[in-house]
């Protein structure tokens, strides 16, 4: 039996290499991608003793790097997409400097990819999108364009999987906030509390598990993994 495969993009050195090790552990065949080649060579390095991982460098905005992901997936299909894909920054409604880039980074460009890579989902498949907790359960006034991008996301993720219901295309994402910059020889899970910045190994191990089988059940939803900082 052959192992699934996960295509995480926008695979920074952080989340994508504790979700990259995370997917590995269980038992995925892992590609990474993101624009930096050197980070993401690092990255494999650092984990092909995990299991079997690989790297597809280059912007998906670019057409060139679209071909290499479907050439790369021609013969066996994506079981599991992350899409990682996303920025941050801050302005107002006083002077919303941000909001085409916003609206770009974090919702046109992570639809529109997924969009382009549709026909090479397996059926059943998974994606998982990354959202904040300023979409939906916080509100800061500098973080107008922003939130208003990620709370654009929480919904259209929803559109999508009722439309991709019977191509048995999952879709869900992840509420987060910012992640702890954690060295990747740290093994140790950290669970702090209402604290701002989470532990990634946290924010891997649900996305893990919206991309694999166990969570089968779970489509058009929006999970929140924030240790309890929006409560706060």
């Amino acid at each position: 039996m052959s192992r699934k495969t996960a295509l995480i993009i926008g695979a920074s050195e952080t989340f994508g290499y504790f979700t990259a090790k995370d997917l590995l552990q269980n038992g995925f065949r892992v590609t990474i991608n993101a624009r930096n080649k050197e980070k993401l060579s690092k990255i494999k390095n650092e984990l092909e003793s995990k299991g079997e991982i690989d790297y597809i460098a280059g912007d998906v905005s670019a057409e060139s790097t679209i071909k290499s992901i479907r050439d790369h997936y021609n013969d066996s299909g994506i079981d599991a997409l992350i899409m990682g894909l996303g920025g941050y920054a801050s302005d107002s409604i006083r002077d919303p400097t941000n909001i085409n880039a916003m609206f770009e980074d974090n919702v046109i460009l992570p639809f529109n990819t997924l969009s382009k890579l549709l026909d090479l989902m397996a059926n059943p498949s998974s994606v998982v999108f990354m959202s904040s907790v300023y979409s939906s359960l916080m509100v800061s006034e500098n973080s107008f364009s922003y939130s208003g991008s990620k709370a654009a996301l929480n919904r259209m993720v929803a559109s999508a999987a009722k439309s991709l219901l019977k191509n048995r295309i999952r879709i869900n994402a992840v509420i987060t906030t910012s992640m702890e910059e954690k060295p990747h020889s740290e093994t140790d899970v950290h669970f702090n509390p209402g604290k701002q910045s989470i532990d990634p190994d946290l924010v891997a191990m649900a996305v893990v598990f919206l991309a694999g089988e166990r969570s089968m059940g779970i489509t058009g939803s929006v999970i929140t993994v924030d240790q309890g900082f929006s409560l706060r």
